[in-house]
């Protein structure tokens, strides 16, 4: 049985999963004349495991979270976009487009890799060879170039204007 998306609107819902509903993703990717052809629910658990993902990045954006009892990090206070402050009420349109993104990125790449911590210390090309070390440390985490882009404008700045914190 398929989850229930319960759309943050911007009032801080206490109950909300999601940032973008099914609907809003469909009109992301057409816009794009991308497709998606899985299941409205298999959409559904990508939609929520996206807004996992970018859950994950609270300590990047800007601002603060209005209130405790909000489900998301999003509704925020304090928050400029492009030096223009916007709504303690809004929710970005970088983050949904970054949402929406991430969702239609997720059919192909598990948004939370899981590595077994182990780092290559030798290999062969010819006969193929591969040796790991149990102490090495890797990052096996996938980079989303788009996503970061449209969030980007919701990060936090460091060092003055034209500096922005990275994933």
């Amino acid at each position: 049985m398929a989850a229930t998306l319960i759309v943050e609107d911007g009032t801080g819902k206490a109950n909300a999963n999601t940032y973008i509903s099914l609907a809003d993703y469909g009109t992301y990717i057409s816009d794009r004349g991308l497709t998606d052809t899985t299941s409205d629910e298999a959409k559904t658990g990508r939609i929520i495991q996206s807004t996992d993902w970018i859950e994950t990045h609270e300590k990047l954006f800007q601002g603060t979270k209005n209130s405790d009892e909000q489900a998301l990090v999003w509704p925020r206070a304090f928050i400029d976009v492009y030096e223009y402050p916007i709504s303690n009420t809004e929710i970005p349109q970088q983050l949904i487009k970054a949402q929406a993104q991430l969702i239609y990125d997720s059919a192909t790449t598990d948004l939370f890799n899981v590595n077994d911590g182990k780092s290559i210390t030798r290999e062969k090309v010819d006969v193929l060879e591969v040796s790991y070390s149990d102490n090495g440390v890797t990052n096996l985490q996938p980079i989303f170039a788009k996503v970061n882009e449209f969030l980007k404008p919701l990060f936090k700045t460091v060092g003055g204007p034209g500096s922005v914190t990275r994933l």
